[in-house]
């Protein structure tokens, strides 16, 4: 079923209203924003995602910062060596955890808001004034995680946790990379 928003107008100026005969799709697709919105649903935040190289990461503490599009991704190796990824937003106010485009910290990631702090892993240490807090869990507000996936040294994400695993829309690009 055809969205109204992608469908022809009497305004739209194509080489052919047949899409069999059709070369190109109306100017207005490029700049309309809800049909930026939905691209972005239906396609940019379904997909693998270059994100560095694995030598951008070099130890424990070692991160990356990448957007895709309006989502913030933060790129981490753990104490344990994994490389995990989750989107850079702090869980308390929504905050931008990490500014710059790569770098290394300590062993914590610290919100510049409020002080809640984060393990490598993405698990939440502290949170201030939340000692005593009646049903407060610090383990529901953890870091949301990002899909990460290594090829060939290449370090990829994609934000849809059900999309197909990378390699199998990599099937022989290993090869192509090595020649």
């Amino acid at each position: 079923m055809s969205t109204p928003a992608l469908k022809y107008t009497k305004d739209d100026v194509a080489f052919s209203k047949e899409p069999l005969e059709a070369y190109t799709i109306p100017a207005r697709y490029y700049q309309d924003s809800g049909i930026y919105e939905m691209e972005k649903e239906a396609i940019f935040y379904r997909n693998w995602w270059l994100a560095g190289h694995v030598s951008r990461l070099p130890e424990p503490g070692s991160y990356l910062r990448v957007d895709i599009h309006d989502q913030g991704i933060l790129l981490v190796r753990g104490r344990d060596g994994e490389i995990r990824a989750f989107y850079n937003v702090c869980q308390h106010r929504g905050h931008e955890l990490v500014k710059d485009d790569a770098g290394k910290m300590s062993n914590l990631m610290v919100c510049p808001y409020h002080a809640w702090a984060f393990d490598l892993e993405g698990g939440l240490v502290r949170a201030r004034n939340t000692e005593q807090l009646p049903g407060f869990n610090k383990y529901d507000f953890n870091l949301k995680t990002v899909r990460v996936a290594e090829h060939c040294g290449l370090l990829y994400v994609n934000l849809d946790p059900d999309a197909e695993p990378l390699d199998a829309v990599t099937e022989n690009l290993g090869n192509e990379i090595r020649a």
